[in-house]
């Protein structure tokens, strides 16, 4: 494999590897009855992406991301790239111990 090839293929396997960390949590929460700390958890994981995906959005991807997005997605690129979290620079996430 070539650099890029290898920073590609690293980048999707770190993706995986804190998708299925956070799908666990979630998964944790649920077991444990703490449905509105699941909830709370989302909310975060959802704004922590889309505030990622406006990024890459300003920054440039290829036509080719911006069509699967818009074949994809009841919303607008525009509403993806202008996309502000209201969290802050800090948040607190429950516990579903």
């Amino acid at each position: 494999m070539d650099a890029f090839e290898v920073y590609s293929t690293d980048s999707q396997a770190m993706f995986a590897f804190n998708h299925l960390g956070n799908y666990s949590e979630i998964k944790k929460c649920l077991e444990n009855g703490k449905v509105e700390a699941a909830s709370i958890k989302l909310d975060n994981f959802i704004i922590t992406e889309r505030e990622l995906l406006a990024d890459h959005l300003h920054t440039g991807v290829s036509p080719r991301m911006i069509e699967y997005i818009n074949v994809r997605s009841e919303e607008s690129l525009e509403a993806y790239q202008a996309f502000k979290s209201n969290r802050g620079s800090s948040w607190s996430v429950p516990s579903c111990e």
